[in-house]
């Protein structure tokens, strides 16, 4: 397995995932899902973060589910947060405050490889020291994928913020300091392993998007779990960081939406695409407390 592959899903399974070229829109399944309870029923929709708008527009399923319902379920509401307390979290949870820097933080190699980067971008380095390891992955990370047209605003999560704000009720099934809280709570081996794998070449990063456009468009939740299972699971020492951003999250999310699911209203659930697929899937732990689910 490359580590074009790691690093993309890896960083994608929290802060961000997939865009890529215009594809014609398939008849048949979109990736969402009805989860119907005794008395009610909800729909949620596997996630794109960070997109671009040759993913619009959206399936005939998607919009009419969306349409449907009464209540807006994220992830985090990033729409809500002002920018001063976004600050303050990232300053709090991806941010050296001990006089640490990230040269000494991890080795002469990779901080050379960081630099490269940097300095291919025009950032100046000293803005870069003073992240921690998993700071500085993201940041890398979204450059690139900035470069290539993809970007939060084009996100499914802010497309459905924006159409519900002052119009829908909105929750969070999580929050942002949250997810900042999550990141920053791996160890510093953790961090800079995460940190390596995201040096690769862009033209490979641009096909492996591509390929996770496809899963996503064409509703492939199997090929989308082939994905996941390669890039997690072919490394053991990668488990920790599956266990803290998949299924620790899963099992927190799924008690959740059995809450939604109990309401008498009709809730619209959107969670990053990887949280839909493999064996600790959260439509794997929700169909175990007998909620019926069916791919739309």
């Amino acid at each position: 397995m490359n580590k074009l592959v790691k690093g993309s899903i890896i960083f994608s399974a929290v802060c961000f995932c997939i865009s890529g070229c215009c594809l014609a829109e398939k008849e048949g399944k979109s990736f969402l899902w009805k989860l119907s309870g005794k008395d009610n029923y909800s729909y949620i929709l596997g996630s794109v973060h960070i997109a671009s708008s040759y993913m619009y527009p959206l399936s005939r399923a998607i919009q009419a589910a969306y349409d449907d319902s009464l209540v807006l379920a994220v992830e985090a509401d990033v729409g809500g947060i002002e920018m001063e307390r976004m600050t303050d979290f990232t300053l709090q949870y991806g941010i050296y405050i001990d006089g640490n820097t990230l040269r000494e933080d991890i080795s002469p190699e990779l901080y050379e490889k960081v630099e490269h980067e940097m300095a291919e971008f025009g950032v100046d380095m000293e803005r870069i020291d003073i992240m921690k390891p998993w700071l500085v992955g993201m940041t890398v990370m979204q450059m690139r994928l900035y470069r290539m047209g993809y970007t939060p605003a084009g996100g499914i999560d802010i497309y459905f913020l924006n159409r519900a704000r002052d119009r829908k009720e909105i929750v969070e099934l999580e929050s942002v300091e949250y997810q900042l809280d999550l990141l920053g709570g791996f160890s510093d081996e953790l961090q800079e392993l995460i940190l390596e794998q995201v040096f690769t070449d862009e033209s490979l990063l641009a096909d492996e998007m591509m390929n996770i456009l496809v899963c996503w468009k064409t509703g492939d939740a199997e090929k989308m779990e082939e994905i996941m299972h390669r890039s997690f699971n072919e490394d053991p020492k990668f488990k920790p960081v599956y266990d803290k951003l998949i299924y620790e999250r899963n099992l927190h999310m799924c008690d959740k939406i059995m809450d939604y699911i109990q309401d008498d209203k009709v809730y619209f659930i959107i969670v990053g695409a990887l949280h839909l697929v493999g064996k600790d899937s959260l439509l794997k732990m929700l169909e175990k407390k007998g909620v019926t689910v069916e791919q739309l």
